[in-house]
């Protein structure tokens, strides 16, 4: 069968390119054709490009602020074309540019790619040919990330009526489905299966399509531990003694998050090693590797004597390469990580409390439990697919 997958696998983001890796070889490991759908929506892509596009990106400010009037909002928008402007040629754009390139040099290597799609109007007019068509995972329906509104293409609105389309454990966290209530009951018609990653929202969707929604792991289950090996075999990082950071932004917490490492470092008498991708104020000595790709992302982890983190997929990474590890709240963002951990029975490890959090980081892991509880999510997603595949 061939398979066309679409999802953000243009993202410079390790999460995405993992999960995106874990359905893309475990469909082709089915013996199924596997190409990845090259939409690549300019509101999207040109977060990632080096030197993007001012008035693209201040659009995007511009809709962000729609509860505003429109003299703010355009405030809003000159403010973000000039510092996008003025930050042509500084580290951040820098790194942007070797990122493009090493994600280029992935892409390559490891999937197939159909020719570049930009909108929905080329996807409606010249369709990928395809047997079946999935959209998933990461957060496809999280319309912060999708131009502030639900689009299109991430709900398979393109395509001959006769080829399957289904959806494999879309994050909808971030979906008003009430606001958008119209826009979603419309665009399921079409789809053969819809499946979320977490129960979040899965009550409402159902209510609102009058269609079952399926609860299935995140790509990054289908396929086994082992088989990420091929992605960070060629990085060689000797030294295990170190307590591993990697922290996304969260306004509300850093502060109290940095003061967290900073005590942990010293009670553990280990070296803190730090490769978030926005770079932070210490005050002890931190080795810090900002904008690390995917393979050495993978080797941090699997080599670390502690993980500390709050980044869902660096939570799914510790706990299959069996690290000691706790997990930190995001403000307001948690709900998939923490339905994550009581999957796997590991939810002592998300830590509200800082006076608790040593003890936990330091507590012995009987991960032949995780591990039977990973193989039955495994199960559950390979179903899945299988009930639309076969």
């Amino acid at each position: 069968m061939k398979i066309g997958l679409i999802t953000f696998h243009f993202a410079h983001n390790n999460g995405a390119l993992l999960q995106c890796f874990g359905l893309y070889k475990y469909l082709e490991s089915c013996g199924h054709t596997v190409e990845i759908i090259d939409y690549r929506p300019p509101y999207h892509e040109q977060l990632f490009v080096k030197n993007p596009n001012p008035f693209v990106l201040a659009s995007r400010a511009y809709k962000e602020y729609s509860d505003r009037g429109f003299i703010y909002r355009a405030f809003r928008y000159i403010k973000r074309v000039i510092g996008v402007i003025a930050h042509y040629n500084d580290e951040e754009n820098k790194k942007k540019g070797k990122q493009l390139t090493l994600w280029q040099q992935f892409v390559s290597k490891h999937f197939v790619l159909t020719r570049k799609y930009i909108n929905i109007a080329e996807l409606k007019s010249d369709p990928p040919v395809d047997d079946i068509y999935i959209s998933g995972s990461d957060q496809l329906w999280n319309p912060f990330l999708t131009n502030y509104k639900p689009d299109e293409a991430y709900y398979l609105q393109f395509g001959d009526d006769r080829i399957r389309k289904i959806t494999y454990a879309i994050s909808a966290c971030m979906l008003d489905v009430d606001k958008y209530s119209e826009e979603i009951k419309r665009y399921c018609e079409v789809l053969d299966g819809i499946s979320l990653r977490e129960e979040e929202k899965r009550a409402e969707i159902e209510k609102n399509v009058g269609k079952a929604v399926e609860i299935c792991p995140d790509p990054t289950f289908l396929i086994d531990v082992d088989d990420y090996c091929q992605i960070y075999n060629s990085v060689n990082i000797q030294d295990t003694d170190y307590m591993l950071v990697y922290l996304m932004q969260d306004k509300e917490g850093d502060h109290n998050n940095i003061d967290l490492v900073q005590k942990l470092a010293g009670k553990l008498n280990v070296k803190c090693i730090d490769i978030s991708m926005f770079r932070r104020k210490w005050n002890i000595e931190v080795e810090e590797h900002q904008g690390v790709f995917v393979d050495e992302y993978l080797a941090y982890i699997k080599n670390a004597k502690y993980v500390v983190t709050n980044s869902f997929h660096c939570t799914v990474f510790s706990a299959n390469f069996h690290k000691r590890f706790i997990t930190l709240p995001i403000s307001g963002k948690s709900s998939r990580t923490k339905e994550l951990l009581e999957l796997l029975g590991l939810q002592s490890r998300m830590v509200n409390n800082n006076n608790t959090a040593l003890e936990v980081l330091c507590e012995q892991i009987n991960y032949g439990d995780v591990d039977i509880r990973r193989k039955e999510l495994q199960k559950k997603g390979r179903d899945y697919l299988e009930m639309y595949l076969s």
